[in-house]
């Protein structure tokens, strides 16, 4: 998969939190130092992880964004306005947040951030005004403090899928179609691991869900349907 992302969109990541990403998904090392190396040699950031470039990358220079005012690129706006770090990442968190606001914890899962970067962040974020830490219960919890003036335009709650999780599930369900081929029995018992393994992350991102009254070999079929609702589900995002 990485092998396919233009290197061009490096310039609004950051590399730590690629880093958290990459372990999230089971990423190999051999894949992600190839594609660090990629963006580097193609004048991308410069990370530590790299090892050495695909070999066949030739840059056409033709990826080029020249607005991100939709709701969809709302990351990549905010990354342009406080850089590629934890305190955009932080902000995009908390405008689809609940009005009771996050923890440090809540915010430090959402962003993909460590807990320090996070922290520094919000630190960060305070001192700006834009953020302040209020007691809900024994929990310290943090709010924006003017929620509608972060950028012009933008204002909560901004409904934003969590891309890491939707393709965390596509990843695990790739892997398992990748495997030796199986016979009907022992594919519906695996397919169905599968799908409990996601299920939190399928419903928390309210993505299309396999029919788990099918029993037996059945279970096989209602998977293979459910892939192809999936893949018109990721591809088509009611939420974004």
């Amino acid at each position: 998969m990485l092998s396919r992302v233009p290197c061009s969109t490096a310039r609004g990541s950051n590399g730590s939190r690629l880093k958290q990403v990459a372990r999230e998904l089971g990423t190999s090392a051999e894949a992600i130092g190839e594609y660090v190396a990629t963006v580097a040699a193609a004048g991308g950031p410069s990370w530590p992880m790299a090892t050495q470039p695909r070999p066949d990358y030739a840059t056409r220079g033709k990826a080029r964004l020249d607005s991100a005012q939709s709701r969809s690129r709302l990351r990549i706006r905010l990354r342009a306005a406080f850089g590629v770090n934890a305190r955009a990442d932080v902000l995009a968190a908390m405008l689809v947040g609940p009005q009771t606001g996050l923890s440090m914890a809540d915010l430090a899962r959402k962003t993909r951030f460590t807990k320090p970067s996070t922290a520094f962040a919000v630190d960060a974020l305070m001192l700006a005004g834009l953020l302040e830490a209020r007691t809900v219960g024994n929990q310290r919890r943090l709010v924006l403090t003017k929620p509608g003036e972060i950028l012009p335009g933008v204002r909560p709650p901004i409904v934003q899928p969590d891309w890491v999780a939707r393709f965390g599930v596509a990843l695990e369900v790739l892997r398992f179609d990748r495997q030796d081929e199986l016979s009907p029995s022992v594919r519906a018992i695996e397919a169905r691991r599968v799908v409990e393994g996601l299920r939190t992350k399928i419903l928390h991102e309210e993505l299309p869900q396999p029919n788990l009254d099918a029993l037996g070999d059945d279970f096989a079929n209602a998977f293979d349907r459910w892939v192809v609702d999936l893949t018109y589900s990721v591809r088509s995002p009611s939420r974004a």
